[in-house]
């Protein structure tokens, strides 16, 4: 993933936004306040504990899973605990900021930060920056590859915390139009 080496703190920090976010659908301001106290690593994989949301107002919280991938570069297991193997075991946020040469702050990141960071990453990926994407592309391509290998509407909900399935519907993008069997196959 040349969009966010592993040579560098910046590169690993940023991988494991990208890939955590992905992985639990969470908006931007949901992971810039993750704390290191809201993981709790099981045989499974990761347990991310989302005190607040945006349909949390009152703060219940509710445990997010995480399984492990099936590739290295972007497994969410691995690569959270490469970065909290640079990061450390302090008390705070899980993504902390940084200086410029890359040292830790122990101030957590903003989530206009995460939004910078997915955009750097979508450029240094090559593709088309004129494409709109930002941090919200995370939690959309969650919904959208969900989508793509056959899950629920149930199972893709559950995932993402949408209460309406017409909003969470809204999310998949250009997936449904050639979703089912050709009603036409064998007659053209």
């Amino acid at each position: 993933m040349r969009a966010c080496p592993l040579d560098s703190t910046t590169g690993l920090r940023d991988r494991a936004i990208l890939v955590l976010g992905f992985a639990t659908a969470l908006r931007r301001s949901e992971l810039s306040r993750l704390q290191l106290s809201d993981l709790k690593f099981v045989p499974e994989g990761i347990v991310v504990r989302l005190r607040y949301s945006k349909t949390d107002q009152a703060g219940e919280g509710e445990d997010i899973p995480v399984w492990p991938g099936e590739r290295e570069e972007t497994d969410p297991v691995k690569t959270v605990k490469s970065w909290l193997a640079k990061r450390g075991d302090w008390d705070g946020a899980l993504f902390c900021s940084l200086t410029r040469g890359g040292f830790l702050r122990m101030k957590p990141v903003t989530g206009e930060t995460i939004h910078e960071r997915v955009q750097l990453a979508i450029e240094r990926a090559g593709i088309d920056s004129s494409c709109r994407y930002g941090s919200h592309s995370l939690r959309a391509g969650a919904v959208t590859a969900s989508s793509r290998i056959g899950r629920t509407t149930q199972e893709i909900k559950g995932m993402s915390r949408h209460e309406s399935t017409q909003v969470m519907e809204g999310y998949i993008r250009g997936e449904r139009l050639f979703a089912g069997r050709n009603p036409l196959e064998g007659v053209l």
